[in-house]
């Protein structure tokens, strides 16, 4: 048991949040590099599907964002801090996050059975009604795995109406998927 985890024990981070209890964890980062921070906690932030942990980072001696799916072995220790003030223009996620220039407009149509996936995902203002009571809406993400995946993961509830290729695309991986689960698993047929 180390002395972070004796003094302050695992936690949430946002039950460390609320405390303004520093955390400490193991990061992976997206090429599988692993190291230790100890992060003072400011905020959660939603990006797509995914959380993340924003805080100061005691190792880097600046804010970072920290994906938490990739934090292992979070421990809230015993120091607590003071909140600095944060300048909101400056924050990671009021722009940069889509960056218009690396992102591709995408035209979805939810069917009216999958109206409610378009609600959970999407503002109301940007939801074009249609008469069968489904809706459509563009969105802007970078095409990349993640948005295939994303996509993917509505199943026939949504449709990629534009750009093609994406359409394409999805078709594609889609009949790779169904390739996968013709016959027995682990592909003994």
């Amino acid at each position: 048991m180390g002395a972070a985890e004796a003094a302050g024990g695992a936690a949430h981070p946002a039950q460390a949040l609320e405390e303004t209890a520093a955390v400490s964890f193991e990061y992976v980062a997206a090429d599988g590099k692993i190291s230790h921070r100890s992060v003072d906690p400011y905020t959660l932030v939603l990006k797509g599907r995914a959380w993340y942990l924003y805080g100061f980072c005691a190792e880097r001696e600046d804010f970072r964002l920290f994906k938490l799916l990739r934090m292992k072995s979070l421990i809230k220790e015993k120091r607590s801090y003071v909140r600095q003030e944060l300048p909101l223009k400056e924050l990671p996620w009021s722009s940069g996050w889509s960056a218009p220039s690396d992102t591709t407009p995408v035209v979805l149509h939810y069917s009216a059975e999958g109206r409610h996936l378009a609600e959970d995902y999407f503002d109301y203002s940007e939801l074009q009604p249609d008469r069968n009571g489904g809706y459509t809406v563009t969105v802007y993400y970078p095409e990349d795995h993640w948005l295939y995946g994303f996509l993917l993961g509505f199943g026939t509830a949504a449709e990629v109406l534009e750009p093609e290729h994406i359409r394409l695309r999805l078709g594609e991986i889609a009949a790779r998927v169904a390739a996968t689960y013709q016959g027995s698993a682990g592909g003994n047929a």
